[in-house]
């Protein structure tokens, strides 16, 4: 499991609820260094994300091929793609990259997608030689 930057994690919690509804996030760090700071804890040494292109690149640099098999999405994202989404559309500050990420969200069920692969924050890959 990696996790998956294209998520409902990255784009809705981290990039409207912390940084702009609860303000406990500064909303000028950059996006990726407030990610890490939204997973394991403050004193998590390292907790970074990766798109499927981005983790692929990274193992094929070691000779490793990637696969992707799908993500999960924590029962939080679903609840807050449920309960914030709009919220997050609405504000005028969310930018552009967030609120594109969101817009082209589709739902199976209860289930928020993006390109077709849950928008969860675990992403999950098959590696293999």
């Amino acid at each position: 499991m990696v996790y998956n930057a294209n998520s409902i994690w990255m784009h809705l919690y981290v990039a409207h609820i912390l940084r702009y509804r609860d303000n406990s996030i500064p909303a000028e760090l950059p996006i990726r260094d407030a990610f890490t700071r939204s997973t394991d804890g403050p004193d998590c040494p390292i907790a970074n994300c990766y798109t499927v292109e981005e983790f692929s690149s990274i193992a094929a640099a070691s000779g490793l091929k990637t696969r992707l098999i799908g993500a999960a999405c924590a029962l939080s994202e679903i609840q807050l793609a449920r309960e914030e989404l709009q919220n997050a559309l609405a504000n005028p500050k969310l930018e552009a990259p967030h609120r594109e990420f969101l817009q082209g969200l589709t739902f199976d069920g209860e289930t928020p997608l993006h390109n077709g692969v849950p928008a969860g924050i675990d992403l999950i890959l098959e590696m293999t030689v």
